[in-house]
């Protein structure tokens, strides 16, 4: 794939694309890709398939401006690499621009790769090349390579700027997201395009959730979800990617898939008659009889990818979890690379570790204590920290790991706290000021009064330092709290007797 960066800082893509040059297997024409810098995830295709439309060798027919926005094609222009034919294709009733490729580079990849594909004739998939390795897509294990143009969506919501999709779970997703006390979008505003299909209608269910509905019967939905999610999502690049290697919306399309095995409504219309092809099936792939959704989309999730439709497990021992934030969080605790763009989309979001997670934030502001220490040590660190209200930054984070260094592997809360405190980061806790009782009740009404309450207040006071220090020869407090017990002063002085029966 080339390197360079293109149309960066443009409304359409801010972070840029690259190009991914390859062929089209049913007539070896070029196949340009464009891939989203941030995220490696398909941002578009440049060029669509017209086998009838009359090109020469370099030349190919440009998508339309509603799957490639126009800065970003002019930008692509004036790279010189390409550079427009002034001729349209006129094979089908819109009409697509002619680009020749002018860049030898280009040239020489789309040459190299046709001998590879006039030799390899077998191959059915589209082969792609990397421009930095010149390795031809069969020689690299179970490759599959995404079409664009075979697979994509275009979302419009009434005047706002249309957004684009490589998946129908992915609809789904966008639709449905979370948006923070925004309204949601309405049926009637919403337009589902599918670049070959044409539309797909919207639907708003009662629970309040968006549907599409796809034509089909219940099986071939489902099959088109899971396999959309599996080439362009989970298996991009030949091997089944884990959650926190995703973006946040390419696993949310995940999770809207597995959802369709127990809300299947939401992108099957189940209205249908129970005796319709919906849920019966006659074909190679299920005997007769009625068709298990959830037994389906779960069954095809194992064998896809090795977990069931409620994602991996995020940590050895625990239960299968579809969070993102939670295999993202567990991931940076045991110190997995995680790409930035990932890691991007919790940073300024103020809802991260507000409820749980709150070790999340340390490890996300602060890299160097990304799998530094045992994950027991690194979440007891990060509490002890916040408990205290004080930041990890990077000019203590060296500090605080060396002292974390010396501790045994299962400490715990308490000996973090003890460690901390005796290396002057956590300061020792404060006794409140007890506010004196003001007016007729802080005036003790007798020598008696004011000596019993001297007395019932001291051994108060003595019950709970002794109740301290009995805590800290158990190992529930830490030395910041007990010392400061046993350090304060005798309350007897310090507040008046109450007040008694005058009669």
């Amino acid at each position: 794939m080339d390197e360079t960066v293109y149309g960066a800082g443009l409304a359409s893509c801010p972070a840029g694309v690259q190009l991914r040059v390859g062929l089209y297997d049913a007539n070896l024409r070029p196949a340009i890709q464009l891939i989203c810098v941030d995220d490696g995830m398909p941002y578009a295709s440049l060029s669509v398939n017209l086998p009838y439309a009359p090109l020469l060798d370099g030349e190919f027919s440009v998508a339309a401006d509603w799957n490639v926005p126009a800065d970003l094609k002019a930008a692509l222009l004036d790279t010189g690499k390409f550079t427009d034919t002034g001729y349209l294709s006129e094979v089908c009733d819109r009409g697509h621009a002619i680009w020749r490729i002018t860049c030898p580079e280009l040239l020489s990849q789309v040459a190299a790769t046709r001998i590879v594909a006039r030799r390899r004739s077998r191959v059915a998939l589209p082969l792609w090349f990397s421009t930095t390795s010149f390795q031809p897509s069969w020689a690299r294990p179970k490759r599959r390579a995404p079409v664009l143009e075979h697979m994509m969506y275009v979302i419009s919501i009434g005047s706002a700027r249309s957004e684009m999709r490589t998946t129908l779970a992915g609809v789904l997703e966008y639709l449905n997201q979370d948006r923070r006390g925004d309204t949601a979008p309405r049926p009637d505003e919403v337009t589902v395009r599918h670049v070959e299909r044409g539309n797909i209608a919207v639907q708003l269910l009662k629970s309040g959730q968006l549907a599409v509905r796809p034509r089909g019967t219940a099986r071939s939905i489902l099959t088109q979800v899971l396999d959309e999610i599996e080439r362009y999502i989970v298996r991009a690049d030949g091997k089944v990617l884990r959650p926190h290697e995703m973006s946040r919306a390419s696993w949310g399309a995940v999770v809207a898939a597995g959802r369709l095995a127990f809300f299947p409504e939401e992108a099957i219309d189940i209205t249908a008659a129970d005796a319709g092809p919906l849920f019966h099936t006659r074909d190679l792939f299920g005997g007769e009889g009625p068709f298990d959704i959830a037994a389906f989309v779960d069954n095809e999730f194992r064998r896809r990818f090795g977990y069931g439709r409620q994602g991996p497990t995020y940590a050895p021992n625990e239960c299968p979890n579809s969070r993102h934030e939670l295999h993202v969080a567990y991931a940076l605790l045991r110190g997995e690379k995680v790409r930035e763009c990932v890691l991007n989309a919790y940073r300024d979001d103020p809802e991260i570790g507000k409820f749980d997670l709150a070790w999340m934030r340390s490890l996300i502001d602060v890299p160097a204590l990304r799998g530094a220490l045992p994950p027991a040590q690194l979440q007891g660190l990060c509490r002890v920290m916040r408990l205290d209200k004080l930041p990890i930054t990077t000019g203590n984070v060296a500090k605080l790991l060396g002292i974390m260094r010396r501790l045994p592997g299962d400490c715990g809360d308490i000996q973090i706290d003890d460690a901390l405190f005796e290396a002057g980061i956590l300061p020792p806790r404060t006794i409140p000021i007890l506010k004196a009782p003001q007016g007729p009740a802080g005036t003790p009404v007798s020598g008696l009064a004011q000596r019993i309450h001297g007395l019932t207040t001291q051994r108060r006071f003595n019950a709970t330092v002794e109740n301290a220090k009995a805590q800290r020869e158990a190992w529930r407090l830490p030395s910041g709290i007990s010392t400061t017990l046993r350090s304060a002063p005798s309350p007897s002085g310090l507040a008046p007797a109450t007040t008694g029966p005058t009669g």
